[in-house]
């Protein structure tokens, strides 16, 4: 896309006293070209861009200035979690890079999610069943399982939902769907200014722990209430609100001891859902075929292992880096050696005159010590 296209593309999103529209085409315009919009809220604004840098598709995340400016603190703990999911290296999580700000503008460039969203797989089920869509869905908690034990080391996500997730190879009965999640914890720090729902419909806002939607402190309790809405919604095909219906009255294939899994991690009290993710993978392993799937490659590989324009970029950046630094260094140590030196001669030229030389022995002094250009010529030949 060419760039007056790309700024007409975001000035007609934007109303004429919000800035955002500057900051993408003075900024990201010169790498990054917008294509199309994903999501758009009072929060933030999702993009699918173009990176003709390194030819592929990438997600842009603009965090609204409307929103940061208004309060500071709000501002400080996106741009920390979000340095926060930059640093989460695992197949299954989106990679991110870390936040950007400009002109108090926060906003953040992530790699573009392959696969079907989980909602929308969901819906498909209800239009067109697919006769082993419950052992699918149980291979797809048990790698969110595996992304969620690695991710609490650092943080928890807060609100798991169907429209973050993407899936891969869910309709092949012989293949280990691939789980890709991201945003961690971007909805949750929302919340505390009362916008982590913003943009969501009915349907979705079910999956959201109670203590969310109270605004009390959020613990991986919260993701396990959300992997047991997600389970939930997948074998009942309904959104996790109101009275929940046990999943094996409506489907007889479904085992009831799936029943007593979910309603212990649907319950409201915190205390009395599984205490640790490994706790509810434990109970549901046994009903998975697959029961510890293997570690999955996503579309890009991982930062230590990455090739191509990128990293030849950050070898020459870092080369350069340490060259300016090593001639930095040699011109200080020139400069601390020139110091030296001065500092002999003059205090051999005041210990002389100390003694009672001459001008003459001074000058012949200083030229043996090759330091002649240092001294002031004295006048006097007389002693000093």
């Amino acid at each position: 896309m060419e760039p007056k296209q790309h700024f007409r593309t975001v000035r007609s999103l934007d109303s004429a006293k919000d800035d955002r529209r500057t900051l993408l085409y003075d900024v990201v315009g010169a790498r990054f070209f917008v294509t199309n919009v994903v999501d758009h809220n009072e929060s933030y604004t999702l993009f699918d861009a173009w990176d003709h840098v390194q030819r592929h598709k990438v997600r842009l995340c603009l965090v609204s200035s409307l929103l940061t400016r208004r309060d500071p603190w709000m501002f400080y703990s996106l741009q920390r979690q979000c340095v926060v999911n930059a640093r989460l290296d695992h197949p299954c999580i989106i990679r991110a890079l870390p936040p950007t700000v400009r002109q108090g503008t926060l906003f953040f460039i992530e790699e573009y999610p392959h696969g079907s969203l989980l909602s929308c797989l969901i819906e498909k089920q209800r239009t067109d069943p697919h006769p082993s869509w419950v052992q699918c869905a149980l291979k797809i908690i048990v790698s969110l399982c595996e992304v969620l034990q690695f991710a609490h080391r650092f943080t928890c996500h807060g609100f798991l939902h169907p429209r973050e997730i993407y899936v891969q190879n869910a309709g092949d009965d012989e293949e280990v769907p691939i789980v890709r999640i991201g945003h961690f914890g971007l909805r949750a720090t929302l919340q505390k200014v009362g916008k982590g729902l913003a943009g969501l419909t009915s349907d979705l806002t079910a999956y959201a722990a109670p203590e969310f939607l109270s605004g009390r402190a959020l613990t991986p309790s919260a993701d396990i209430y959300g992997l047991g809405a997600l389970l939930y919604a997948m074998l009942t095909l309904q959104a996790p609100q109101g009275c929940f219906v046990r999943p094996s009255r409506l489907f007889p294939e479904i085992d009831a001891s799936l029943d007593r899994i979910l309603l212990k991690a649907l319950e409201d009290d915190p205390a009395a859902r599984y205490q640790s993710i490994e706790e509810f993978a434990e109970e549901v392993y046994p009903f998975c075929e697959a029961r510890r799937p293997p570690r999955h490659g996503s579309a890009y590989p991982l930062r230590s292992e990455r090739r191509g324009p990128l990293r030849k970029e950050h070898v020459r950046f870092r080369a350069s880096v340490l060259a300016w630094i090593l001639l930095v260094l040699i011109n200080i140590a020139l400069l601390v050696s020139i110091l030296c030196v001065r500092f002999r001669a003059h205090h051999a030229k005041w210990s002389m005159v100390q003694d009672g030389h001459t001008h003459e022995e001074l000058v012949e002094a200083s030229m043996c010590s090759c330091t002649v250009e240092y001294f002031t010529p004295l006048r006097s030949k007389t002693p000093l």
